[in-house]
């Protein structure tokens, strides 16, 4: 492939003029805004920005397919990552025109090489014959490099230039790693000693490990081995522990936690595409959690369902090491949110009174505990029911108000399981605990309450509530009267 604007800015017509600004900039400033994406746009955009400075025929770099006419068009294929293969490195400032101009050329170019070898792979369906044409490019890219270093009054456009130069060389290594051996190129450090003649720093070192993980990881996504996979996410978490604000490191990140997730759970992969979108791990945790919670309500008291959780817990996924920075970060991991989830449920679940509140000792102790104010109540010592007026008010004993505020949590925790059903029993909630800030609750309204959230539980299918959650809202119902 002919780089020919690269080799011009070095040694020809486009060769920069320090201080001038180009000629026809005003003419062109527009067009420097933004690079287009698809190959056609950007040789059109770089024909209109060059105008009559440097005359180009992009078409002159077209490949011929050879073998088309053999039996055999065995090849291989590219598959484009989701993310690209993308290196963040820093280049100069570019505000100032001549500045702007360069900037789009070299980074214009820089995106249409890659185009350009991806059309020449396609078109020559020969793997000898789009290797070469791929070192050749990369060879033609290392002699630029060495040129720019070895300038004798090096300036910011050159400056810009090598950066795009290393960035383009080892994004098409990664491009093209299916077709290209070590030994067709040079390592990134390497490089850096060889062709540079200094020692890569941590910046750029970073961003390239970041690149050559995230490319790896999605390659491992599309053919699958586990051991590689957890090899793979130590280093990716090393990655994210230098870029913690990195979106795709943590979307690649969690990928791969929810593909180990999905095989342990027997579950088909979807394609990566999806993997990565948000909505994905909120449907498969809402529907894991459904299950889990449906096995816990099948217990008949909080002792099992504390064992239960722990086994749940326990046949989650292991993952390597990661640091409490880290794992906060990872939101979509299926793994993680059940982890926190089941956690959530131990607390809830420690809190279950043990003895049920059917249990006519407790029944006593809070019917002795309350005291009825207001006109037409009526209230007996014993095993006794609150009757009669609509507007009756409670003092709660200790008891009792332990008992509806420990119940509380976790009617919610039912809730949130739930779809059609949740907001119903949130505003059902929100009275009762209205209630419970006063000094004095209205007796009729909390019991109206509960009554509501009984129903509603009541007609829940699946079995999602426990029976002495019921039994205790049951029992409240009737000390209210």
């Amino acid at each position: 492939m002919n780089l020919e604007i690269y080799n011009s800015i070095l040694h020809g017509s486009l060769r920069p003029q320090s201080g001038q600004t180009p000629v026809g900039y005003s003419e062109i400033s527009h067009l420097l805004d933004k690079c287009p994406t698809t190959l056609s746009e950007i040789e059109n955009r770089l024909t209109q920005v060059l105008g009559n400075n440097l005359p180009v025929n992009f078409n002159t770099d077209t490949p011929a397919n050879i073998t088309q006419y053999l039996n055999n068009q065995d090849y291989t294929a590219i598959v484009i990552d989701y993310f690209p293969p993308e290196i963040m490195l820093s280049f100069p400032d570019t505000q100032i025109p001549i500045h702007r101009f360069y900037h789009f050329l070299i980074t214009a170019e820089s995106k249409r090489i890659k185009l350009r070898l991806l059309q020449s792979v396609e078109t020559l369906k020969d793997d000898i014959c789009a290797k070469q044409e791929i070192k050749d490019t990369l060879s033609q890219l290392a002699r630029h490099a060495k040129t720019i270093q070895e300038q004798a009054q090096p300036n910011e456009i050159f400056a810009c230039l090598l950066t795009q130069i290393v960035k383009l060389y080892f994004e098409i290594t990664l491009i093209f790693d299916v077709l290209l051996s070590g030994q067709d190129y040079i390592s990134f450090t390497d490089f850096y000693s060889v062709r540079l003649n200094r020692q890569v720093d941590e910046v750029a070192l970073s961003a390239y490990s970041k690149a050559l993980h995230v490319h790896q990881a999605q390659r491992l996504y599309n053919d699958f081995d586990n051991a590689a996979v957890i090899n793979l996410l130590s280093q990716l978490y090393s990655d994210l522990a230098k870029l913690p604000t990195d979106n795709i490191l943590i979307a690649v990140i969690c990928a791969l936690e929810n593909a180990i997730f999905l095989q342990s759970a027997n579950i088909a992969f979807p394609i990566f595409a999806e993997i990565v979108n948000p909505d994905f791990p909120k449907s498969v945790l809402k529907t894991r959690k459904q299950i889990l919670n449906y096995q816990l309500n099948t217990l008949s008291n909080s002792r099992e369902a504390l064992i239960e959780i722990e086994n749940m817990t326990e046949n989650l996924p292991d993952f390597p090491l990661a640091s409490p920075e880290i794992a906060v970060l990872l939101t979509s991991s299926i793994t993680r949110q059940l982890q926190y989830w089941l956690a959530e449920q131990k607390e809830i679940y420690k809190t279950i009174i043990p003895v049920a509140m059917t249990d006519k000792n407790f029944i006593q102790t809070i019917n002795a505990g309350i005291v009825t104010t207001g006109k037409d109540s009526v209230i007996q010592a014993n095993n006794s029911n609150v009757i009669g007026g609509q507007n009756n008010t409670v003092s709660l004993s200790d008891d009792m108000r332990k008992a509806i505020e420990e119940i509380i949590p976790q009617i919610t925790a039912i809730a949130n399981v739930l779809s059609d059903e949740q907001e119903e029993i949130t505003a059902e909630l929100a009275r009762i605990n209205t209630q419970l800030n006063r000094s004095h609750p209205k007796a009729n309204i909390m019991a109206s309450a509960f009554q509501t959230i009984h129903s509603v539980l009541c007609s829940v299918t699946g079995n999602v509530v426990t029976p002495f959650v019921m039994d205790k809202i049951q029992t409240i119902i009737k000390i209210f009267g």
